[in-house]
């Protein structure tokens, strides 16, 4: 399976908090590229300053309850950095795998003594998926104990091999 980037539509509306509509229906336009055996969809909402502001990420099988496409993904590799910054763990990840998304990638905090997950912490994102030649910073908050100090993290997914970095 190989990706390929295809802006689909973009709509620019105001829109209140807490308020839904519907803008258009993708399944006519999704419609055109279910060729082999799945696609993935990528939606973004931005600001007026193209900033992100919220991004859902869907693989969309070509049958109802078909999945296995998902099996003919090649590897996808992240290119990771870890930093503790201002109490917090910055973590910047890049997909520079040519055509391939690097699907549904679990980040993950663990002691460096005992390899074990950590359990109390807050993610600004712990399950992504990144787009070929996409880049992703997201940030981890943990009180370091005094008998390990700052933690690894891990990177894991779909279609990625675990790594496990230190934080410098």
């Amino acid at each position: 399976m190989h990706a390929k980037d295809t802006l689909l539509s973009q709509v620019f509306v105001g829109i209140e908090p807490a308020a839904a509509r519907k803008y258009w229906a993708l399944k006519g336009m999704l419609n055109t590229f279910h060729g082999g055996n799945g696609i993935f969809l990528q939606l973004q909402l931005l600001d007026l300053d193209n900033r992100i502001l919220s991004e859902n990420f869907y693989w969309l099988p070509v049958d109802n309850d078909a999945y296995t496409g998902l099996n003919n993904t090649r590897a996808a590799s992240i290119q990771a950095e870890a930093r503790w910054f201002d109490g917090k763990i910055e973590l910047k990840l890049s997909n520079f795998s040519p055509g391939m998304v690097a699907f549904f990638s679990r980040i993950t905090m663990m002691n460096p003594n005992t390899r074990k997950r950590l359990m109390s912490g807050f993610y600004s994102d712990s399950y992504i998926s990144i787009a070929p030649g996409s880049q992703r910073t997201i940030y981890l908050e943990y009180n370091p104990e005094k008998d390990f100090g700052t933690p690894l993290v891990s990177i894991s997914g779909w279609n990625v091999s675990e790594a496990t970095l230190d934080t410098i």
